[in-house]
């Protein structure tokens, strides 16, 4: 990690924005942080600190009591810090909270605190996290260190730089985990652990599985079942042999039984015979009716036209009849249609009274009509008076509204000349706020930018969102129909099985031979191939999930990052973010004017003073257009009042009703609507007398013809019966109603025909079946049926019997075994996982620490790489300690109870023994802390996958030296430059100030400290 370039504002003791390019340092390590006490110098490490993680490099001092105390109240605490991985580059931007002035208005406003990280590339930086803790944790994963190891390995802080060499094994572990990525060897003991215990869990799990077979087999343990599988093959044997006893006793039952049904059938012949025999001769009186019933049928037919035509006659006769009482009945009618026009007419004539008040009611309404014409004019003129006075009031109001304004010019005017002497002591303050909005207006395009892109985004992601819906609904269908398949192959499958079942042969599944319900398969059961298609169709719906699952994850990622970049400049905009960008470059540009305002606002004093002086004129001139307006209100208010009272008298003249404007009008229109429907109904009712005579007449001249066509028809009909009457004489029947009921439809003749033809077919073949059920039934007696089926069910019965008992034995006998193989394949594989376990958990142990050092398999990895480092540690100690002290990790557990593999201890060549580094004095403890600080990074950066500590800082410490160690550690100091690390040393030692040329001085001022590169 090399630190590259800090900025930092309001922080600290430092007001003013500074700019720090560590990046000229390159090749001049060491460099020397100076300044005096007070200064700043431990800031600089402060600021790198709050930067990565949100803290002082100490530890001491909260984020928000950071800001400096001097710095303006519009100024932003702020720091920014670009630091490099390798070949990548990042930057970290952090403001703490604090309070502001509002934009609007006076007092202050609550300015949340602000943090984003970016990943500087060739192109445009790209955010990796934003948020004040997200930064902090994106920091430490990139970095490897906690907030805690960054100060024990990169910033070592006054009183705390002897934190990495007295610490314990766990701790040092810790860190040293965390630079040399040790975490591999971590994870390979966890699986190591894992793995034991998944075996571990095994063995536990067959064994009880192993006990449930045994227990749903009743047996104690595998011999016992061993002895049942046993009993139970004896038991089928002897059922076997019972089977075929007494499926030869249902065979013979079953023979008897057949024989003697025969000889009942022919006996129930010859019955049958007999009584069909008999049902014949009983029809024969009725086939004897049915051919009597056809011959007068025959006869009634010849008279059908003749019968026709009489009815006919008959029909024609009634239906004169008929039309003659109805022109009676229209005669009748139109009689008294003609009284009642009469009354009518009668009665309107009688109305004349009425149209004649009708006719004195409208010229009544005429007459009028001037009068009328008077009050409406009174009415249009108090109106035009009234709009008048309203305009006159509104004059008045805008006279008032106009010395209003006039009183506000003048206020402006003394407020514009109190802002001009105020505007030149805000120099420094618009410089600010010109810089300021600048970043807000950038701040702003990049927001509308993403506003814009947003509702896109939006859509994208529902659209992929509602395709991975739509896949898994598709996903969901196909696996249905799967199953719907795989359901109708397994039912396909039992129904062929069935289909190969013959009686009294053994079931291939469950062996027995009596099968009562065989299995039915589906008409359209599929075949393997169609198995095969859905089974593709659902791997297919399942990838096309998995894409559509895929580009919706995406696309929600997609649409988080934007909002998340908006909410970023949200929070540096706080309530600007509303605002638009125009708006901001405005706001800019005001501040430039009034900065060029101050500068004229001496000048400007005697222009307004003027200014004020015209404004109180304005205001004279705006008070006497104020008072002619009231008097123009007040004398057409007392003209309203006259016309008011003109109109009252001339509505007491008018009758009520016809006060209303168009009444007068109205009512005339009434009176003459009356008038013209008094007349209209005398013309009706003349109208309608005349038209009621001339339909009477008309009824009277149809009612004579009707008649005379009614007394011929009856003429007609007459004759025509008598000639009906004749002929069915001659035919043998006596009324025409005996005629009638002889008729048969020509269907029902043909089927009578037929039915007398079959009749005497079945007469002939019921006398040969009688002869021969007589010969088949001959010397025969009928048998004890009922005794015979009795045997032969009890035969099969107890056969049955047999079967499902050996079918039982069967099926317990293949179970008991499937037991007995299952619980042999389990004994097997325990015996397998109980060597493996064997081996894997003593591995496990071990590198978990269970061994005789109590050192994990990392701490052991760890042990070597601190060998390494102890040993470039010892070699640069024992330069600054001339020889005397080297650095070894303690190969003996001092304390059981604790971690151990990683502590130290020292040589002390002067003593010849070996003690804790914890015993050497404050000057030899920098020395090895510094020693050990230098061996670190050096062995880190040469192990490939370690974190790479190319700047190193050291606060204080070397004014414990004398000058014989100064000369030592500058020297170990100076030897890094070659290694291209950089290491800044802050230190008030006069000394060193002479021996290091490249140096950051801090500079104090009544203005805020200065950070300035001296190379």
């Amino acid at each position: 990690m090399r630190v590259e370039r800090l900025c930092l504002e309001a922080f600290g003791p430092f007001i003013q924005r500074q700019e720090i390019d560590f990046s000229r340092l390159e090749g001049r390590s060491p460099f020397l942080i100076q300044g005096p006490t007070g200064a700043g110098k431990t800031t600089i490490l402060d600021a790198i600190c709050f930067a990565l993680y949100g803290a002082s490099s100490g530890g001491e001092r909260e984020a928000r009591n950071l800001r400096c105390d001097f710095a303006p109240d519009h100024a932003a605490t702020e720091v920014c810090l670009e630091w490099s991985l390798g070949q990548r580059r990042f930057r970290v931007l952090r403001r703490p909270e604090r309070l502001r002035p509002k934009i609007r208005g006076a007092g202050f406003t609550r300015q949340p605190a602000e943090a984003t990280l970016w990943r500087l590339d060739d192109g445009p930086a790209k955010v990796l996290a934003s948020g004040w803790a997200p930064v902090g944790e994106a920091c430490q994963e990139l970095l490897g260190f906690s907030q805690e190891q960054f100060r024990q390995v990169v910033i070592l802080p006054q009183g705390q730089f002897r934190r990495l060499l007295m610490a314990d094994s766990r701790e040092r572990e810790a860190v040293l985990a965390t630079l040399f990525q040790t975490g591999f060897y971590q994870r390979l003991t966890e699986a190591l652990k894992e793995r034991a215990r998944g075996a571990a869990e095994q063995i536990r799990q067959l064994l009880q599985a192993g006990q449930n077979i045994l227990a749903q087999a009743e047996a104690e343990n595998a011999d016992a079942l061993a002895a049942r599988i046993d009993a139970l093959a004896e038991d089928l044997r002897q059922n076997q042999d019972a089977r075929e006893r007494l499926r030869q006793a249902e065979q013979a039952a079953r023979q008897a039984l057949n024989q003697a049904q025969a000889q009942a059938a022919a006996l129930d012949e010859l019955a049958q015979a007999q009584s069909a025999a008999a049902d014949l001769a009983a029809q024969a009186p009725a086939m004897d009716q049915l051919r009597l019933a056809l011959a007068r049928a025959q006869s009634a037919a010849a008279l059908e036209d003749v019968a026709q035509n009489s009815g006919q006659a008959v029909d024609h006769a009634q239906k004169s009849a008929d039309a003659l009482a109805l022109r009676q009945g229209l005669e009748a009618k139109a009689g008294q249609a003609l009284q009642k026009a009469s009354e009518a007419l009668e009665a309107e004539r009688a109305r004349e009274a009425e149209r004649q008040s009708a006719r004195e009611r409208l010229e009544g309404l005429a007459a009028l009509e001037k009068t009328v014409a008077g009050l409406e004019q009174a009415a249009a003129d108090l109106a035009r008076l009234q709009q008048e006075a309203q305009a006159a009031q509104q004059a008045q109001t805008a006279a008032e509204d106009d010395l209003a304004a006039r009183q506000a010019q003048a206020q402006q005017a003394a407020a514009a000349l109190e802002r001009a002497r105020a505007l030149a002591g805000q120099l420094d303050g618009l410089k600010s706020l010109a810089q300021q909005t600048a970043r807000q207006r950038q701040d702003a395009l990049a927001l509308a930018e993403l506003a814009a892109q947003g509702p896109g985004q939006t859509r994208a992601a529902d659209w992929a969102g509602q395709q991975a819906r739509d896949a898994q609904d598709a996903l969901a269908q196909a696996q249905a129909r799967r199953d719907e398949l795989l359901r109708l192959w397994r039912d396909g499958q039992a129904a062929a099985l069935a289909a190969g079942l013959a009686p009294g042969a053994p079931c291939p599944v469950c062996g027995s031979t009596n099968h009562p319900a065989p299995a039915e398969g589906e008409p359209n059961a599929p075949d393997q191939k169609a198995l095969e298609a859905a089974e593709q169709t659902v791997e297919r719906a399942r990838q096309a999930l998995a894409d559509r699952e895929r580009q919706a994850e995406r696309a929600a990622r997609d649409l988080v990052e934007l909002r998340r970049r908006q909410e970023e400049l949200r929070l540096a905009l706080g309530p600007l973010a509303e605002e638009s960008p125009e708006e901001l470059a405005r706001r800019a540009n005001e501040a430039n004017e009034r900065l060029a305002q101050a500068d004229r606002a001496g000048q400007s004093l005697p222009a307004l003073q003027a200014a004020q002086v015209a404004a109180q004129g304005a205001l004279a001139q705006a008070q006497a257009a104020l008072l002619a307006a009231q008097a123009s209100f007040q004398d057409l208010a007392r003209q309203t009042a006259a016309q008011r009272a003109l109109h009252a008298e001339r509505a007491q003249n008018t009758p009520e009703q016809l006060r209303p404007p168009g009444a007068l009008a109205q009512a005339s229109r009434q009176a003459r609507d009356q008038l013209t429907r008094l007349e209209s109904a005398l013309e009706r009712a003349r109208t309608t007398h005349d038209l009621a005579s001339r339909d009477l007449a008309a009824a009277q001249a149809a009612r004579a013809a009707a008649q005379e066509a009614a007394q011929e028809a009856a003429a007609r009909a007459a004759l025509a019966q008598a000639e009906l009457a004749r002929r069915l004489a001659l035919a043998g029947f006596a009324k025409e109603a005996q005629m009638t009921a002889a008729r048969m439809e020509e269907k029902t003749m043909a089927e009578g025909q037929r039915a007398l033809q079959d009749f005497a077919a079945a007469q002939a073949a019921a006398a040969g079946r009688l002869a021969r059920a007589q010969a088949a039934a001959a010397s025969l007696s009928r048998p004890d049926l009922p005794a015979l089926e009795l045997a032969a069910n009890q035969a099969a019965q107890a056969l049955e019997r047999a079967i499902d008992a050996g079918g039982q034995l069967a099926q317990r006998l293949r179970q008991a075994r499937a037991w007995q193989d299952e619980l042999g394949r389990l004994t097997s594989q325990v015996a397998t996982l109980e060597q493996d376990h064997g081996v894997i958990g003593r591995v496990a142990e071990a590198a978990g620490g269970q061994n005789a050092m109590g050192v994990t398999l990392q701490r052991f990895v760890l042990a070597t790489l601190l060998d390494e480092v102890l040993e470039a540690a010892s070699r640069r100690l024992g330069r600054m300690s001339r020889g005397r002290y080297a650095l070894r990790r303690a190969v003996d557990r001092q304390d059981r109870r604790k971690a151990a593999g990683l502590d130290l201890m020292v040589d002390d060549d002067h003593h010849g023994s070996q003690r804790p580094v914890s015993t050497l004095s404050g000057g030899e403890s920098f020395l090895a802390s510094l020693a050990l600080a230098l061996a670190l990074a050096e062995v880190v950066q040469a192990h490939a996958g370690g974190v790479r500590l190319e700047t190193i800082f050291i606060d204080e410490g070397f004014g414990s030296l004398d000058a014989e160690a100064l000369d030592l550690a500058m020297a170990a100091l100076i030897d890094l430059r070659d290694g291209g690390r950089a290491v800044g040393v802050i230190s008030h030692v006069e000394e060193m100030k002479e021996r290091i040329d490249a140096r950051l001085e801090i500079i104090p001022s009544r203005r805020g400290s200065v950070a300035r590169l001296a190379l």
